[in-house]
Parts: C-alpha cells; structure tokens; sequence
C-alpha cells in the first residue's frame, strides 16, 4: 500500500484475490474503499507501487511471472488513473525466482525511477530515466538491497544486507 504524498485520500495497493488475479487498485477516499484500476493477471504477481514524493501524479508499480523469468514496470503520470506498460528483460537463472520491485521514484523527474532486481542474495540495482522504455543497472552487489531513498540534493542511499549503507550523489557512484 502506497498513499499519496500530498493530499490524504489517494491509495494505491497491489494485491492478489482469492481466485488468483493479481493487480492495482486504488482508493479515493482514504482507504475506505477499493478499486480494480484495469491493471490485473491471474499469471503475474504484482510487488511494489511507490509514489514520487515530489509529485502525487507520478507513480510506479511492478509485476513478475516467476515461471518465465519475465518482470515489468508500470507507470502512471495521473496518480494510478491509467497506467503504461513496460517489460524488462531479466537474464535467465537456472530456474531462481527473480523479483523486481520498484525502490523509490525520483522526485523531481517524473521520468525516473530506481528498481531493486534479484533473486535472493544477488541483487542489482537498475534505473530508467526515459518513463520505462530502456533500464540501466546501476548498482550490483553479493548481497540485498533491503531499502532506499533520495535526499533533497538527489543522492541515493541503500540499505543492504549485512547492515551495510552506501551512498551515491546524484549522478555518482556508489
């Protein structure tokens, strides 16, 4: 569940139903009620949805179908009104669950977003900065990428595994 950051009535979540659909849904009245937003499979599991701090307008959500090795990423410029779809290659694993979540938005560039893409214990951080139509690894590592943000001045800070923290200016490296 995601709530919008600058008004107290718009929800996202993603969920799974008892039949097996798995999708988007939105609230506009804080909560008290749900809608599907015609974003749903029955053969992906939806992960993650975050809104931008910077703009309740900008969000991203993302899917996978472990028995493929497939992912997309979701993208909604109207907060979670329609949304845009955007598959990632994810290279093949000798059969590991690869997961993608989204990690945080940035919050001046509704174009940009950081997703965290692993099986467990070999996470690689990758971005978009063109809505979702091409990604870049960013970041890669023997370990989890257990958490992130953006500070004001655009740096990235990760939380990994180990009780590590690392840090990247904007435009930086880690």
């Amino acid at each position: 569940v995601q709530l919008s950051p600058t008004d107290n009535v718009t929800a996202l979540a993603v969920a799974s139903s008892a039949d097996g659909l798995s999708g988007i849904y939105r609230s506009a009245d804080a909560g008290r009620s749900w809608s599907p937003v015609g974003v749903s499979s029955t053969d992906r599991r939806f992960r993650s949805v975050k809104f931008s701090r910077g703009s309740a307008d900008s969000v991203w959500a993302t899917a996978v179908r472990f028995e493929t090795s497939q992912a997309w990423v979701y993208r909604s410029v109207d907060a979670g009104l329609t949304w845009s779809e955007h598959e990632l290659v994810i290279p093949l694993d000798d059969d590991v669950d690869v997961f993608l979540d989204v990690l945080t938005p940035d919050a001046d560039d509704p174009d940009t977003a950081w997703f965290v893409q692993g099986p467990f214990l070999d996470d690689v951080l990758i971005k978009t900065s063109d809505g979702g139509e091409t990604f870049t690894e960013e970041y890669a590592l023997d370990g989890d990428i257990i958490d992130g943000a953006q500070d004001p001045s655009g740096g990235l800070w990760l939380v990994l595994s180990g009780n590590h923290i690392v840090y990247a200016p904007e435009d930086g490296f880690f």
